[in-house]
């Protein structure tokens, strides 16, 4: 049983240091389902307008692009579109919106992406991975939206399902379980955005139930490409080279993700039930918390009291980093990552001081801070 612990764990791992698998391809890989979801699309449906530029051509276009970078790069990876053209799937917005992931769910998708850009403030700018969880504020977000969601017979609502049973229980925790798998594809894609020099703001926890993402069977995302608001935003989500950029970005983080998703399935194939042939590489790089494990991980703060890893003072680590005990008044440690040496570490420590000036890197052992 020791050896399916560690499948659980090195999932937790995986989400926590996903920039350091690199999109390399692997010789038989498994067949995979994606969906790519253009947002909006059709008249009356057109997302932001800035300039005379609308979100729903921008989301298509490089929907697209990813489409046939998929198709070239990964051909194990079969590519659903919900639309490949301006149009709307529904003349009704919610209608639509809820089509989109039932697509996913008809085509037994193993990941759901729905590619959008933004619009807010002029000096809002960056690349955002947007997650749906079952955190107390969407679930109350959700009670606000059930009269309308419930207008439309196409899904089931969990406030529709008795609590004590097993489809409402079976609804819990698919939601549950796809979750830190929605985060680990975000930071994949973030750190693929992050390589062409341009910004990614986090995987953030939405503000409010987006239908699009609810409720989806697979692990699904809403990838907010750049601010349309925001002049130099926009001149790069127009761009040709911006357009391939963020296509390349995207295709390379599915990837990325599909073969951290494979090594996972891989460990909980290889369980046997028994701890023989189980080595120490196999648990000594992958967990921090492991009782026998050591390694090095990047502090990025220390504090008086426990936070909430949620919370938006994490910045783009939000829901990311781990806590680490260590000693004295502070010793509620904040990290990112898991390395088998200090060399490793200190070769992202740059990429974590761009959020917290002061990261460090430091050594630990069975779950604690240890000096180095």
């Amino acid at each position: 049983m020791k050896k399916l612990a560690l499948c659980l764990t090195l999932a937790l791992s995986l989400l926590w240091s996903a920039n350091a698998w690199a999109a390399t391809y692997i010789a038989s890989p498994k067949p995979r389902v994606v969906v790519l979801d253009p947002g909006h699309g059709g008249p009356n449906r057109p997302g932001a307008s800035k300039k005379g530029y609308l979100e729903k051509d921008i989301n298509l276009k490089v929907s697209l692009m990813v489409r046939d970078m998929l198709a070239e790069k990964a051909p194990h990876i079969t590519v659903y579109m919900t639309r490949s053209k301006d149009v709307e799937l529904a003349a009704d917005r919610t209608l639509d919106n809820r089509m989109r992931p039932k697509l996913a769910n008809d085509k037994g998708a193993d990941l759901f992406v729905s590619i959008h850009a933004n619009d807010g403030s002029t000096t809002s700018s960056g690349f955002e991975a947007i997650v749906l969880n079952l955190d107390e504020k969407t679930q109350s977000h959700t009670k606000k939206m059930s009269p309308s969601l419930n207008a439309h017979k196409d899904y089931e609502l969990f406030e529709d399902f008795k609590k004590d049973a097993a489809q409402y229980l079976d609804a819990i925790s698919r939601l549950m379980s796809n979750d830190p798998m929605n985060r680990m594809f975000g930071r994949s894609v973030g750190e693929q955005v992050t390589k062409r020099g341009y910004r990614f703001s986090g995987v953030l926890d939405a503000t409010k139930v987006y239908t699009v993402l609810y409720p989806l069977e697979c692990p699904g995302i809403i990838l907010e490409m750049g601010y349309m608001s925001n002049d130099k935003d926009l001149a790069y989500l127009t761009s040709e080279k911006g357009q391939k950029d963020m296509a390349a970005a995207i295709s390379d983080g599915i990837i990325s993700y599909f073969e951290s998703v494979t090594l996972m399935e891989e460990y909980a194939e290889n369980d046997t039930g028994t701890e023989d042939n189980f080595t120490e590489d196999d648990t000594l790089r992958y967990y921090v918390y492991d009782s026998s494990g050591e390694g090095y991980t990047i502090q990025l703060m220390s504090s008086n009291k426990e936070l909430d890893i949620y919370h938006g003072s994490f910045k783009e680590f939000r829901g990311l980093a781990m806590l680490v005990m260590g000693t004295g008044t502070f010793k509620y440690k904040y990290c990112y990552g898991c390395y088998p040496t200090a060399a490793a570490a200190q070769s992202e420590l740059a990429w974590a001081r761009r959020s917290f000036k002061d990261a460090i890197v430091t050594r630990y052992k069975a779950g604690k801070i240890v000096s180095m």
